[in-house]
């Protein structure tokens, strides 16, 4: 359990307990004090002297007496008679006398808080007694809040103990003489259950990582629905780590139950054992897979070559029947596509084949030539998205990610414009929306002025009639929705009934604007800090969504071959 130990915990206990177990076994009421006192010693002392009379009557008693050894002296003196014994009597009770205070005193030093001598103790008010039992619930209690760090931490269980104890204290804090007797038992117990369940506290256990566990298992299933590329015996001991897991209980894994089941499903998945008609397939699902970075354009024609090279060789080697080299010449393969890198120039080409598609160049000149047709908020973006991409594609540029960030921008602006017709529809949409809302409220705390809704109403009804005019000039219609954007910001709201601080600053009016699409000016520059990690490799994932391992695993592990059982007997 990371949090420290109670030791002041531990220490305020010894106080308590040590406290109630000898003050608090005499209480009394504030008006009782202790009486007769000096009777009770003389009537003691008055027994004592006639039991003493007694004792040396009797002569058996004299001879027994006479053969003791006197205490602190060695064994071989002299035995005492019983006039020496009458003498020394009284010499020990002085030397008792004597000690009990010293004794009383260390009892004193080691209970730190009580600083009455015993009659004191034996005095001790009610009143008193509270004082005390509650400054040590205090105490503890304080401690405890130093080392405790709050409900969301601690397992359910343990904190509803915790709770318990607690609410134990408080109630003896309300009330100690409700707990009280003589030898302090139960206020003892509820310290000492309070300490136990702070020390029994359980943290909740560190959330685990299971990604990865989660990423083996549904490729440990993908390997297994594929029994006809494996080995029957790999594909059950596959089967066999599966079972070990429960799935409906992943989450409730710990570090090293997880630890293990990711280690066992990764031995394996790395070292898979095919057949020869498995061998087969995963050539041909690598030549897929290349096929696809070829589409791309992003990767250089050599190091596709290569690769297509090492396909063909282990195409050869299977239709050899030389296995080894096949699986050989396949793992190679799949090693260089997840190592190939992205070619700067080849990213350049695909800049160059955006800027002159037609599709994207008609957009930009059209943009150009009539941006009254456009949303104004999202054109500019495609715009400069364009002009960047014309640049890089010219350059001297050499960096891939920044190549590689730019077509993937250019291809993203292109999606945000939106025409001037349906930038006005999805506004009118949430602008009828808003009036609705806030309809119910007009004239009320809280809600528009009258006034201001009603000039708010008109203009909304003014361009809806503008729309529904063929004739309505773009300008104007975007003059008019700026007009009813700024009213909308600036309109009067009714102050709610509040206790205002004469120092406190009024609190500026919110801003409510209809949601048109996203201004992709201002957005901009967010979507450029969300850079698109470029990959340096040919890692699929990133490029292709796809898989470049061995069966789409994510594993490039050497390829072990199990041959037919026929095989084998020749």
């Amino acid at each position: 359990m990371k949090r420290k130990q109670l030791a002041a915990l531990g220490l305020a206990i010894v106080m308590a307990v040590g406290t109630v177990g000898t003050s608090g076994i005499t209480v009394m009421a504030a008006e009782t004090q202790t009486a007769g006192t000096e009777a009770e010693k003389e009537s003691q002392n008055a027994e004592a002297e006639s039991q003493t009379q007694e004792d040396l009557s009797a002569p058996q008693q004299d001879e027994q007496q006479t053969q003791q050894p006197v205490v602190g002296e060695e064994q071989d003196q002299q035995p005492v008679t019983g006039e020496e014994l009458q003498t020394q009597q009284p010499e020990k009770e002085e030397q008792q006398e004597v000690q009990q205070p010293e004794t009383e005193s260390d009892q004193e030093v080691q209970q730190p808080g009580l600083g009455q001598n015993k009659e004191e103790k034996e005095s001790m008010t009610e009143a008193e007694f509270i004082a005390m039992v509650q400054a040590e619930v205090d105490g503890l209690l304080a401690d405890a809040d130093e080392v405790i760090f709050g409900p969301l931490m601690y397992t359910e269980q343990s904190w509803k103990v915790y709770e318990a104890a607690k609410a134990e204290m408080l109630a003896l804090r309300a009330d100690p003489m409700k707990y009280y007797d003589p030898d302090g038992t139960q206020i003892y117990g509820i310290f000492e259950r309070f300490v136990n369940a702070v020390n029994g506290l359980e943290l909740i256990p560190e959330v685990v990582d299971k990604s990865e566990l989660y990423e083996l298992i549904a490729l440990a299933d993908q390997v297994v629905s594929q029994a006809e590329v494996y080995a029957p015996d790999y594909i059950q001991a596959l089967k066999n780590v599966l079972a070990t897991i429960d799935r409906n209980k992943i989450e409730a894994m710990t570090q090293a139950e997880t630890a293990q089941a990711v280690a066992m499903l990764k031995q394996l998945l790395q070292t898979p054992v095919v057949s020869e008609s498995g061998v087969i397939k995963l050539i041909e699902e690598s030549r897929q897979m290349l096929e696809q970075l070829k589409v791309s354009g992003l990767y250089a024609d050599q190091d596709l070559a290569t690769i297509q090279t090492l396909l063909d060789e282990a195409q050869k080697a299977a239709d050899s029947a030389n296995w080894n080299e096949a699986i050989e010449k396949l793992n190679m393969a799949n090693q260089k596509m997840t190592e190939i890198p992205m070619s700067a120039e080849k990213i350049k080409e695909a800049l160059a084949g955006k800027v002159a598609d037609k599709e994207y160049k008609d957009l930009y000149e059209d943009i150009k030539a009539h941006p009254e047709n456009y949303d104004k908020n999202t054109t500019g973006f495609y715009v400069e998205s364009y002009d960047q991409a014309k640049a890089l594609s010219v350059s001297n540029e050499t960096d891939v990610e920044k190549l590689y960030e730019a077509l993937q921008q250019i291809e993203f602006a292109k999606s945000t414009v939106m025409k001037l017709e349906d930038s006005m529809k999805n506004f009118m949409e949430d602008m009828e929306k808003i009036l609705e809302s806030e309809r119910k409220n007009v004239g009320k705390a809280g809600g528009f002025t009258k006034e201001d809704f009603d000039k708010m109403e008109a203009l909304y009804n003014e361009l809806k009639e503008l729309l529904a005019n063929p004739d309505t000039e773009k300008a104007v219609l975007q003059e008019r929705v700026e007009a009813l954007n700024n009213l909308l910001v600036t309109a009067e709201r009714i102050e709610k009934e509040e206790t205002v601080d004469p120092e406190q600053k009024p609190e500026q009016k919110p801003e409510q604007k209809p949601e048109q699409k996203p201004n992709k000016e201002e957005e901009k520059n967010e979507d450029k800090k969300k850079k698109s990690e470029a990959p340096k490799t040919g890692d699929p994932a990133s490029i292709l969504g796809l898989g470049v391992m061995l069966i789409g695993s994510g594993i490039a592990g050497a390829v072990g071959l199990r041959k037919k059982s026929e095989d084998s007997e020749e």
